[in-house]
């Protein structure tokens, strides 16, 4: 995926909940239609409708909601989702994905203490900044 060098381009939306392990391999990072949309909500969507960027793999830092993101869980072979807070410097509403389904992490992270979960889109710039929580029943993760 290339950085942002013209307009943004955004994808078909989709509820937040409907958004899948697939969707978000193929386009990493998510923005609330509220932001973007000139009538704030697509027909048919509401305040959960979210669209792909599909021209850049750059995390939109000027965006009031925060976007959603694809996750690397560190220590295990999972990926996860989040909402990312720029101002915080937070990751939130964290989901396990596995297939179309997701987890809240206590249920798969069993045997976790600490989880860290490495972002895959750029966050200023940076490749796979990395974000901890300190136990996996939470599903918010603090930048390192």
């Amino acid at each position: 995926m290339k950085n942002l060098t013209t307009e943004i381009e955004y994808g078909e939306w989709k509820f937040i909940t409907d958004i899948t392990l697939c969707d978000l391999s193929k386009y990493p990072v998510w923005v609330w239609c509220a932001e973007v949309d000139h009538d704030c909500v697509p027909d048919g969507g509401d305040e959960t409708s979210m669209r792909p960027i599909l021209n850049s793999n750059q995390v939109p830092l000027d965006h009031t909601w925060p976007p959603l993101l694809l996750l690397a869980v560190e220590q295990k072979n999972y990926f996860a989702r989040g909402l990312f807070d720029n101002e915080k410097k937070t990751i939130d509403a964290i989901s396990i994905l596995i297939d179309k389904e997701m987890f809240c992490p206590k249920s798969i992270l069993t045997d976790c203490h600490k989880v860290v979960y490495r972002v895959i889109p750029e966050i200023h710039g940076q490749e796979g900044m990395r974000f901890c929580s300190d136990s996996s029943d939470l599903d918010h993760a603090s930048k390192m």
